[in-house]
């Protein structure tokens, strides 16, 4: 079985210590468990990289996997047999103004 790379794009990481930041406030072990559980699913692609929806209407290769509240978005490449993980924010946000910013 092949297995993929996995990384995170820097907007990604930078998105994910501030959802971890907001969440300790009331509750750093929440926090914690949260983000622990999404790098985990996230690692999970290693061997399943294309187990997300595509979504050509938000960009090229993009795909999407839902965590909780939170939407994730990432690409596959293939040739070089990577995953990379690019946005995750909260599903109730809209996506559109979300990558127009990014």
């Amino acid at each position: 079985m092949k297995t993929y790379k996995v990384v995170y794009a820097p907007h990604f990481i930078e998105s994910l210590l501030e959802i971890k930041s907001y969440l300790s406030e009331e509750n750093p072990i929440a926090a914690r468990i949260l983000i622990d559980g999404i790098l985990k699913r996230c690692d999970s692609f290693s061997l399943f990289p294309k187990e997300g929806k595509l979504r050509p209407e938000l960009g090229a290769r993009l795909r999407s996997i839902h965590y909780g509240h939170f939407s994730i978005l990432y690409t596959v490449n293939d040739k070089a047999e990577i995953v990379e993980f690019k946005h995750i924010f909260r599903s109730s946000r809209n996506i559109d103004i979300l990558l127009k910013d990014n």
